[in-house]
């Protein structure tokens, strides 16, 4: 950066740069889960179970993953979707206290919930 405004070889007035009309053509990362929407964890924080409300639009299977915060996997569970509303009664009472992560997946496409164990 340049200024008309230096002392020797350093700016007096601070220099400074923006960007208007930002616009991103693409993202990155993984695709939400499309088939389940309004999906809720509660209670979080939670002690012994932890229930999964999710509305799906397609009969499919879903994959349930608890992971700590190193990504290690610690319980799994599978379960058969049908179109409509869905509960899903999540066992956490072996867990320690601490925060985990709740993955749900399609197949294709995946979303993570925070759960906090008590």
């Amino acid at each position: 950066m340049t200024s008309s405004d230096t002392s020797g070889i350093y700016l007096n007035t601070p220099a400074f740069f923006s960007i208007d009309n930002f616009v991103t053509q693409s993202t990155v990362g993984v695709e939400e889960l499309s088939n389940a929407t309004n999906l809720s964890l509660f209670p979080n924080p939670a002690n012994q179970y932890a229930i999964l409300n999710y509305e799906s639009n397609l009969v499919t299977e879903l994959n349930v993953t608890i992971s700590d915060i190193t990504g290690k996997e610690i319980q799994h569970q599978s379960t058969q979707t049908s179109v409509g509303n869905n509960t899903l009664k999540l066992n956490i009472e072996a867990l320690e206290s601490g925060v985990y992560f709740v993955s749900i997946s399609d197949g294709k496409n995946s979303k993570n919930i925070k759960l906090i164990k008590l």
